[in-house]
């Protein structure tokens, strides 16, 4: 409970002190993605242009980057300290790039990684060993069972012989069996089929997935103390190292039984498994996800079918931490699991115990486009635009209502004159009958009709825009 009690704390104030930051970044977002909120001034509809300079100079700086790691594979190339290992350099290299790109879907990753880069300035990935298993059904078929055969004997031989060294029994009428094979348990149940053939389907656990795996990170899924410059333990070598680190996901409640029934969740008992089957995610820490589906026309209404329950979402946290967890006065490298809804701790382990090497280290990686000294959180190349593109939107907007105000002109006339009290819409081409047009209609002289003035402005700013970020026309 003390500890849930901490990280509970932890989550909370780390939220809090970077309200002001996400909400910035969301709206360089929404710029980035053209999502415009609509206008009412100086008129309903009024012009709300949609400029995509931001997007261009993101778009091309993250293709540059992709192209640059993908163009040469691997990307990250084994290099020998002793003489005597150098043939091993390129069976190191293989064995990287299979990792990577083959394994696991390197390409994407890549683009991601370039895209919180260049939009965020910076860039997280959640590094781990990863051994994931799914139950599979394999299905074989044997010849007919003998005249003069027993059918469990005739099945006990073909099991045996498929699995000499396992130890075999029958769970019942000799139809279905138990395999031991190791530390691997298996099921095996037997059927006929129509031309007397024997039917075997053996269940089993297979290996979806094992070996290192690069997670990117959503800026808003890696909390940490405001001032810190880097997510590695903080001591003498590394004072701005951050003193905790929460990761944040949502997996569904059947993950978390898996994981559970496995073994791994060992502190999470029967009660606290039956506790989350009747809890929903608490959206209060997700609302500007929810504003960017609202943006983008999606809405998550979140109802499920009857039955349906372990699909649901809860919101696990995965706590880097120091804590002085066997009460000698110093705080020791631990890691935590926990659900934040019911604030049941998980599992509990020294950061040594899940990520084994001689320096201790938390398997997080990180890069900055432009860091800010004492502070993680860096300039991104939407940050350096929002300024200029903020003057660029303006400038397109009133260069289009003043458009509009010439080709569609308000205008007075005199109350006394014999034109009717109504609100009058010009369409090109109409004529509106009055006795003096020259002196009952008066249109106000609107300066500078040709726009000039907006569009010299215009020019001014896509040459500012292409000096902060070198992409001009030679290098487009």
């Amino acid at each position: 409970e003390t500890i849930a009690d901490r990280i509970h704390t932890f989550y909370q104030n780390d939220n809090q002190d970077r309200t002001a930051e996400i909400d910035a970044r969301l709206q360089r977002y929404a710029k980035y993605r053209m999502w415009t909120e609509g206008k009412d001034w100086p008129w309903e509809n009024a012009s709300d242009c949609a400029i995509p300079d931001m997007a261009t100079a993101s778009m091309k700086m993250q293709d540059t980057l992709n192209n640059a790691v993908m163009s040469q594979r691997p990307p990250v190339m084994a290099k020998a300290t002793k003489k005597i290992d150098k043939e091993k350099e390129d069976s190191v290299n293989r064995l990287l790039d299979y990792q990577l790109f083959v394994e696991q879907p390197g390409e994407e990753i890549v683009g991601t990684l370039a895209h919180d880069f260049v939009n965020e300035g910076f860039w997280t990935a959640y590094v781990p060993w990863v051994k994931e298993t799914r139950s599979v059904i394999d299905v074989k078929v044997i010849p007919p069972i003998p005249d003069q055969a027993q059918p469990n004997e005739y099945f006990r031989m073909f099991l045996e012989g498929t699995y000499p060294h396992a130890q075999i029994k029958s769970s019942g009428d000799g139809w279905d069996w138990v395999i031991n094979d190791g530390d691997k348990k298996h099921k095996a149940s037997f059927f006929t089929r129509e031309d007397n053939e024997v039917e075997v389907n053996i269940e089993k656990d297979a290996i979806r997935y094992e070996g290192p795996r690069v997670i990117p990170k959503d800026v808003q899924d890696v909390l940490h103390p405001v001032r810190c410059e880097n997510l590695q333990i903080p001591g003498p070598s590394n004072p701005l190292g951050a003193s905790h680190v929460i990761l944040r996901d949502f997996p569904s409640i059947d993950e978390i039984k898996r994981l559970q029934d496995s073994g791994y969740y060992d502190l999470m008992d029967q009660k606290d498994a039956d506790k989350i089957m009747d809890t929903l995610m608490d959206v209060s820490y997700t609302e500007r996800e929810q504003q960017k589906d609202t943006m983008q026309g999606a809405v998550d209404w979140r109802q499920l079918p009857k039955g349906a329950e372990s699909q649901n979402k809860l919101t696990r946290l995965m706590v880097f931490d120091t804590f002085d967890i066997n009460d000698d006065g110093l705080d020791e490298d631990v890691i935590f699991w926990m659900i934040l809804e019911t604030k049941t701790i998980l599992r509990a382990r020294y950061l040594t115990q899940m990520f084994p090497a001689e320096i201790p280290f938390r398997p997080l990686a990180e890069a900055h486009l432009f860091p800010v000294p004492g502070r993680r959180f860096s300039i991104g190349i939407l940050e350096l635009m929002e300024g200029l593109h903020d003057i660029q939107k303006q400038t397109f907007d009133k260069t289009s209502d003043a458009g509009t105000i010439s080709n569609s002109p308000f205008f007075f006339y005199r109350a006394t004159s014999n034109m009717r009290p109504e609100v009058i819409r010009l369409w090109p081409g109409e004529g509106y009958p009055v006795s003096d047009p020259k002196n009952d209609v008066s249109f106000p002289q609107i300066g500078n009709p040709n726009q000039s003035f907006g569009l010299n402005f215009l020019s001014i700013i896509n040459q500012m825009e292409e000096k902060l970020t070198n992409i001009g026309d030679l290098q487009l």
